[in-house]
C-alpha cells in the first residue's frame, strides 16, 4: 500500500465518518424541536369530534331474482 492511498483512505474515511457525526447531529436537533409542548395537540378526546348517530334506517328488502335462464 502506498502512502498516497493510505492518505486518500483516511480522508475518505474522515469524510465519512463526519458526514455520519452531522446525520445524527441533525436527527437529534429535529428530535429535541418535536417533544411536545402545551399544544393541545395529542390530548384531544376522540369522541369531541363525532357526531350524532343517524336515525336507523330499515334495511332495503331484497329484489327477487330474475326468471329465465342465467346468463353464466
Amino acid at each position: 500500500m502506498s502512502g498516497r492511498h493510505a492518505i486518500r483512505l483516511a480522508i475518505v474515511a474522515a469524510a465519512v465518518a463526519l458526514t455520519a457525526a452531522l446525520t445524527i447531529l441533525l436527527n437529534l436537533t429535529l428530535l429535541g424541536y418535536a417533544q411536545p409542548r402545551n399544544d393541545p395537540v395529542g390530548r384531544l378526546s376522540p369522541r369531541a369530534s363525532l357526531l350524532p348517530a343517524p336515525a336507523s334506517k330499515p334495511a332495503p328488502a331484497p329484489r327477487p331474482a330474475p326468471e329465465g335462464e342465467a346468463d353464466d
